[in-house]
């Protein structure tokens, strides 16, 4: 199949221009085109109208609006009952739905565009108006006239909501863009988040996102990406309690993700699930890299995009990860962010560039060096544009940061990638569920304890022995001090040595114990 440049792409502007023999005209609005790879749900009532493109499932058991109902309503037309009723009531139900998608709203000459709830559907924006897109690239190109580029060094999204294209600006979570008037609105919070014990958010999340991977997951392939860290072993647990059938992968890049593909082999074999670990390759075919250079401005894992093609063979499946949990934990709270309050320009630059590990040395020598002083006026639009501090009192704002910046600007990016072999879906990714996660208190966030929770309620045994992003694997067990329990101990070392992994293990057993051990593998 060739490749498409813009997969699941969109695109609203001014003019009528088709921007690709792949795209097709969208329903309801004017001057919009949408690829055909696009998952599309819409309805309308006199002037108002509500466009749905990609996955979008409600997290509640009924999503009938104020009503009991045997026929449950599309995601769409539950929505505009809402947006009839007003638009707050429509942004209360938007809370309720997870997946990726981007939804197209209000009057059919004056749409607002919204994305999910952490932009894992990218929407881009022309800074003057007139264009709303699916890539950064497509928005200029809809432009028309000269693409003008600025790079800055940057690992975990370009600074603020900016793109390497001057004329261009990514619509971060938790606003939405008013095209009539160019601009964009922050709708969330709306008040302040309830505050939750670790087992009462447990509950909403294990509800919630069992719902909807129930939903979704209604004739559908189901591939679980699965690692050694926290999240994906919650998702997976989630999973194998949802009842729904799923096979698992893992990224083989290399030495780095060695540990990864044997825990991840391990965790398959006790879930007892299909697993297979794509194999990144040593350069991207050169078509597949032209084609790139437009459909996205960064470059996560597309070494791995043509093997993943291969292995799901075609486009009808559905990828589901965890990442999004992170919002939900600690990230950016450690001590070494402990002054570094996102509240002004520098102090957001300052925290970004932590984050990023880099030297100023290393920054220094890298590709847009010269531009870093741009840098911290990239995230004073960012906070005017978006009215980020419109949230204090309410969230954090490194909380905030988290997830506005990081989960956009960085994930949502990665998937334009992912749109090459398949689509993606986080049942985590509702309003709802992170104000759960968010109402925890910070101790409990900082020590992952709803997701030990999690965990142990749905599948227990994914905990046993398998330590969380161990560093070194099989995990080094010490010599039993009790000489009855010694021997079972030595079974399973020798089971160990049996498996050709003799060196690691003689490294961690005492000296006395070795002749022995040495002994028993000549026997085996």
């Amino acid at each position: 199949m060739r490749d498409r440049v813009y997969p699941r792409g969109f695109v609203l502007s001014q003019g009528n221009k088709q921007p690709s023999p792949d795209f097709i005209a969208g329903p309801i609005f004017d001057n919009f085109f949408i690829d055909g790879l696009n998952t599309v749900d819409f309805a309308s009532k006199g002037e108002l109208a509500v466009v749905i493109l990609g996955t979008c499932v409600s997290t509640e058991a009924d999503n009938a609006l104020g009503s009991r109902s045997s026929a449950p309503q599309s995601p769409a037309q539950h929505m505009l009952d809402a947006l009839l009723a007003s638009e707050r009531q429509f942004f209360d139900v938007i809370d309720q739905y997870c997946g990726r998608h981007v939804i197209f709203y209000g009057r059919k000459d004056r749409p607002r565009i919204i994305t999910d709830a952490t932009g894992m559907r990218t929407v881009f924006y022309a800074t003057e108006g007139g264009v709303v897109a699916s890539h950064a690239r497509l928005v200029e190109e809809t432009l028309g006239g000269e693409m003008k580029m600025i790079h800055l060094p940057s690992r975990y999204g370009f600074p603020g909501n900016h793109t390497p294209y001057v004329r261009t600006r990514l619509l971060t979570p938790n606003t939405l863009y008013d095209f009539a008037q160019a601009k964009v609105i922050r709708f969330w919070p709306r008040g302040p988040i309830q505050e939750l014990t670790p087992q009462l958010a447990a509950d909403a999340v294990l509800e919630r996102s069992t719902i909807a991977l129930q939903r979704i997951a209604a004739g559908k392939r189901v591939s679980l990406s699965i690692t050694a860290g926290m999240d994906s072993r919650t998702m997976l647990g989630l999973a194998l309690h949802s009842g729904i059938p799923f096979d698992g992968y893992t990224y083989d890049r290399g030495e780095k993700t060695t540990i990864d593909c044997e825990v991840a082999r391990e965790l398959a074999r006790i879930a007892g699930i299909t697993h297979t670990l794509v194999h990144m390759q040593t350069s991207v075919p050169e078509e597949l890299k032209n084609i790139l250079s437009r459909t996205t401005y960064s470059n996560h894992h597309h070494k791995v995009i043509a093997p993943m093609q291969r292995h799901f063979a075609d486009r009808d499946v559905l990828t589901v990860t965890a990442n999004l949990l992170e919002i939900g934990r600690f990230f950016y709270k450690d001590r070494v962010y402990a002054e570094k309050l996102p509240e002004i320009p520098e102090s957001m630059t300052d925290l970004a560039l932590t984050a990023t590990n880099w030297s100023a040395q290393k920054i220094d020598g890298m590709r847009g060096s010269e531009n870093k002083h741009l840098i911290p006026e990239c995230f004073a639009d960012f906070i005017r544009d978006t009215d980020f501090n419109a949230a204090r009192g309410i969230l954090d704002s490194r909380d905030q940061f988290y997830w506005e910046h990081r989960m956009s600007a960085w994930h949502g990016t990665i998937l334009l990638e992912r749109d090459f072999y398949a689509d993606c879906f986080i049942p985590f990714n509702s309003r709802s569920i992170f104000e759960a996660l968010l109402g925890v208190p910070e101790v409990d966030r900082r020590n992952s304890t709803v997701f030990k929770m999690l965990i142990e309620r749905c599948a227990p045994q994914l905990l046993t022995g398998i330590p969380i992003n161990p560093a070194q694997w099989p995990p080094r067990q010490p010599a039993p001090k009790r000489p009855a329990r010694f021997l079972p101990w030595l079974e399973t070392q020798a089971g160990e040595v049996k498996r050709g992994l003799s060196t690691k293990v003689l490294a961690s057993i005492p000296q006395p114990f070795r002749r022995s051990l040495r002994m028993l593998k000549k026997l085996i």
